[in-house]
């Protein structure tokens, strides 16, 4: 290799892709409308905050509860 491609290989960023948690689901993997789990979780008493996702733990309840 030529010492210009080196020092371009040297000084690249690492790009990688986005990290998931594990407490938390998208609507692809729960397929619920997150605007509905919300309307119902806070009719019910169950905080959930106004942005991000919806924590996994509550899809169910929210399934259980004939939504």
């Amino acid at each position: 290799m030529s010492f210009v491609l080196m020092d371009l290989i040297w000084a690249a960023r690492r790009v990688s892709g986005r990290r998931t948690s594990g407490g938390a689901a998208t609507r692809m993997e729960t397929g619920v409308d997150t605007a509905a789990v919300r309307a119902w979780a806070a009719s019910n008493g169950i905080e959930l905050s106004t942005r991000g996702r919806v924590p996994k733990n509550v899809i169910p309840q929210y399934r259980d509860a004939g939504n």
